[in-house]
């Protein structure tokens, strides 16, 4: 374990805006922005605050290392793939999840959960009529949509080519 991973040892897989915040010490406008921009790497949940795995903010932050003569020792692209780091996040969990270790995953309250799921906007399953299961391979894909390299690919792919005008 590294200075870094030792020194965020006590936050979360998923880390909040603030707690982003709290840790770059910028203020949450400017760490919101930058993550809509695609400037920090992160997670978007449809009807959910902005979150980053804590990895990637690891990640991030040893891509703007300094050196000796002041230079970065990286970019900001990511080591690793938002598949990797989901798999490592959702590696401890079952197969399906209930209700609360969504929660504790999405880091929101289980009503809103059960709400997200009752709408259709988080897959998901009720078998007995009352009690709500998640797919952990259907949560981990939902979850990877929501990254924001991935929705900025999408909105590039929006665009037209030089070719189409």
């Amino acid at each position: 374990m590294d200075g870094l991973e030792k020194m965020l040892e006590g936050y979360p897989a998923f880390l909040s805006i603030h707690e982003i915040s709290e840790v770059l010490r910028n203020d949450v406008d400017a760490i919101r922005n930058r993550l809509r921009d695609g400037l920090l790497p992160g997670f978007q949940p449809i009807g959910l605050r902005w979150a980053m795995a804590k990895s990637e903010l690891i990640d991030y932050l040893r891509s703007t290392r300094n050196t000796t003569n002041g230079t970065l020792t990286g970019d900001a692209a990511p080591s690793r793939s938002v598949d990797e780091i989901l798999d490592e996040i959702l590696e401890p969990y079952p197969n399906f999840l209930n209700v609360p270790e969504v929660s504790e995953i999405l880091r929101i309250d289980p009503a809103a959960t059960r709400v997200r799921l009752k709408e259709g906007t988080l897959p998901g399953y009720q078998p007995t009529g009352q009690r709500w299961i998640v797919a952990k391979s259907e949560l981990h894909e939902y979850l990877a949509g929501t990254h924001n390299s991935r929705t900025r690919a999408k909105d590039h792919d929006d665009e037209p080519d030089s070719e189409d005008i």
